[in-house]
């Protein structure tokens, strides 16, 4: 009987316990808060071309999809972003948010972006579509895709 009745007190403590995971933490609110300060990282660490700090944003198994570059995990990430940033100048970068949809753990992003990237430059731009993922707290992006925009325009 007391081996019954401490299986049923165990199964109590740990039908609670897993009821309490679904409960969120956070406001729908708070978490985008979350992205869009991330996000706003983000771009000051592309603005620095430092490739390390840029890759602390990514999971390890990241995947960003880019015209016809299909990049599979961050270090196929370094190895891509080493040499354009030696030479990239960024002269304008702004990024905002078309849509976020977001749960706990996960969050759909789409940004609009336009960018200068050399001095009298055209200015480019298009969508990006971004899946975040919290990995240990913080938000990562997990994948990323590009939509170039059909216009450029002189700066």
């Amino acid at each position: 009987m007391k081996i019954l009745k401490n299986f049923l007190l165990i199964i109590l403590f740990l039908g609670i316990y897993s009821c309490s995971k679904n409960v969120p933490e956070k406001s729908e609110e708070e978490l985008k808060m979350e992205i869009e300060k991330t996000l706003e990282n983000y771009i000051e660490a592309i603005k620095t071309s430092n490739v390390e700090a840029v890759l602390e944003f990514w999971i390890e198994d990241c995947r960003s999809i880019e015209g016809n570059s299909d990049i599979k995990g961050k270090e196929e990430l370094r190895e891509l972003l080493i040499p354009i940033y030696k030479t990239l100048t960024i002269f304008e970068l702004d990024v905002t948010t078309k849509s976020l949809d977001i749960t706990e753990n996960l969050a759909v992003h789409i940004t609009e972006h336009s960018e200068i990237l050399s001095e009298g430059g055209k200015r480019t731009g298009g969508e990006k579509l971004f899946i975040w993922k919290k990995e240990n707290g913080k938000w990562k992006i997990s994948m990323d895709y590009s939509i170039p925009s059909q216009r450029a325009t002189n700066h």
